[in-house]
């Protein structure tokens, strides 16, 4: 009797302590964060930090891309059209090849100064980044500026290439595989 009982006890401790184990998924390219953070002023809104790490092929050679969106108290809050403060966000992208850095960057919604008008930058926040897709010009995230807890965003279209140069597109002015000039920007 004790030796079914011990062992439906070992099972459920492996099986439990295997599914809370923080690991990549199975195809083993993608790990996902999100950490909630306690919002003790009921007059700020806050977002989650969300943490995202991927392993992205670009030319037969590895990437690992790291993505976190962190709220700053630091930056201008933003007061929605329904009259409640919230708390900005930057989001920090890093691209590594093995162990070398290349590329690096904190963003907030200024960066994107010269693809939005300023009304709009001022009554938005910095919502989030995504890894979009590879192309032969580098690695594309999707970055998107919205008025908070609404569907209107403006989405941008940010490009890292192989040596570290940044590219960043309004992608809404952007057809298939193409930029316009006025509304890019090279870095």
């Amino acid at each position: 009797m004790k030796k079914p009982l011990y062992f439906t006890i070992a099972v459920t401790i492996t099986f439990l302590l295997l599914a809370c184990t923080n690991g990549v998924s199975e195809n083993g390219t993608k790990q996902l964060q999100i950490i909630y953070i306690n919002n003790d002023s009921p007059e700020k809104r806050r977002a989650e930090i969300v943490q995202d790490t991927q392993i992205i092929t670009l030319n037969n050679t590895k990437y690992h891309s790291y993505i976190t969106r962190t709220p700053n108290d630091s930056l201008p809050y933003v007061t929605g059209k329904d009259g409640i403060t919230y708390v900005d966000n930057t989001i920090t992208l890093r691209i590594t090849r093995g162990n070398v850095p290349i590329f690096n960057r904190t963003f907030t919604k200024n960066n994107f100064a010269t693809l939005v008008n300023d009304e709009f930058l001022r009554e938005a926040t910095l919502e989030g980044m995504v890894y979009d897709k590879t192309t032969p010009e580098g690695i594309k995230y999707a970055v998107s500026l919205c008025y908070p807890q609404t569907d209107l965003y403006m989405p941008v279209s940010i490009t890292i290439d192989i040596h570290g140069r940044m590219e960043m597109i309004q992608a809404e002015e952007m057809p298939a595989e193409t930029a316009h000039e006025e509304h890019s920007s090279h870095i």
